[in-house]
């Protein structure tokens, strides 16, 4: 991500297919999730790429951005302990 870049987003509805990321993805929100719910959450990023693709983007603009926001030092500082 460069400085001043900015990302839209325009939702026309919830689409069936995030329904079911969400819903895998409280199945395997736990401790110890069952394995049979991490293999769905597997398939379900193998058959539709633009969900982990996208998830994956959210994260790492949040990871870059959270250091240089005016965050509490120990939220800064989990993004730099080794």
């Amino acid at each position: 991500m460069r400085d001043g870049e900015q990302i839209t987003v325009t939702a026309v509805g919830e689409s069936e297919k995030y329904k079911k990321l969400r819903e895998v993805v409280k199945q395997t929100n736990k401790k110890k999730p069952n394995p049979d719910h991490i293999a769905a959450l597997r398939r379900l990023f193998n058959e539709e790429p633009e969900l982990w693709r996208a998830t994956g983007n959210m994260a790492k603009r949040t990871i870059s951005a959270v250091p240089t926001t005016n965050s509490p030092p120990k939220c800064k500082s989990a993004f730099y302990a080794e």
